[in-house]
């Protein structure tokens, strides 16, 4: 194998320099992009969870109203889905 003239090198080591600072960006995107949910996202969330809780409530046989969130605290104070 040839080796490596000063200038190659140098080359070299600055193309392996660009390429590990654009695969760093690229990797830093999409751990943002990971992380961003959006609004209908957290709506989903927040009435699956509500709705488990629900049934997890009828399920054992207690009694609970939409009407009046105190019945159930689980539910915290807004009554609508």
């Amino acid at each position: 194998m040839q080796a490596l003239t000063v200038e190659e090198a140098q080359e070299r080591r600055e193309r392996l320099a660009k390429m590990r600072s654009l695969l760093f960006a690229h990797e830093q995107k999409a751990k943002r992009l990971k992380a961003i949910k959006s609004k209908g996202f957290h709506r989903h969330a927040k009435k699956a969870a509500k709705m488990k809780v629900l049934s997890s409530l009828a399920f054992q046989g207690l009694p609970f109203r939409r009407s009046k969130p105190a019945a159930c605290p689980k539910l915290g104070t807004s009554s609508r889905f």
